[in-house]
């Protein structure tokens, strides 16, 4: 799902994204891998969750809904944690919330706690697939980062696919 997402920006045009068609879209594809569903997390520990299984595809077509709500509220229902049905739902909505702002994006993931890190750079993907790495500040991205040359270079390559230099 992940990997499809990433493709997808990929190809949009910046200020043309049709958010519902885009995570109809991504439910589909996740769709297709056929998961049956886990039951959430904690869910005893958390208001309003049940023991049911919960499927991927199920949990990223709510995320609209969400879309508008404060960060605490919204990563509070999908639980920006380290399994798959909180992670990808919780960096989908940090990018579709904050879609004009990736900074503000990014730094909300980092900022809601949990598996910070993951959602955060799961999110960062999302704005770096749709956006370029002009998306961030140059403070993320400039020489001063640590091995910045070869990152790009990475970066590079696996943008021009396989068999590139």
């Amino acid at each position: 799902g992940h990997a499809w997402l990433v493709a997808r920006l990929a190809a949009e045009t910046p200020g043309r994204v049709d958010v519902d068609a885009l995570v109809g879209d991504l439910a589909l594809a996740v769709e297709a891998m056929d998961e049956p569903g886990q039951p959430e997390r904690d869910w005893e520990h958390r208001p309003g969750k049940t023991g049911d299984p919960v499927r991927l595809a199920d949990r990223l077509e709510e995320v609209p809904a969400f879309l508008g709500v404060p960060v605490n509220d919204a990563l509070g229902f999908f639980y920006n944690g380290a399994y798959v049905l909180e992670t990808m739902p919780a960096a989908l909505w940090c990018f579709l919330n904050f879609l004009d702002d990736p900074e503000e994006g990014v730094l909300a993931a980092v900022l809601a706690g949990r598996d910070a890190d993951t959602v955060a750079s799961i999110t960062a993907a999302y704005f770096g697939a749709l956006y370029g790495v002009e998306a961030f500040p140059d403070r993320w991205t400039g020489p001063n980062l640590e091995s910045s040359t070869r990152l790009r270079e990475l970066g590079d390559r696996l943008a021009t696919g396989p068999g590139s230099a």
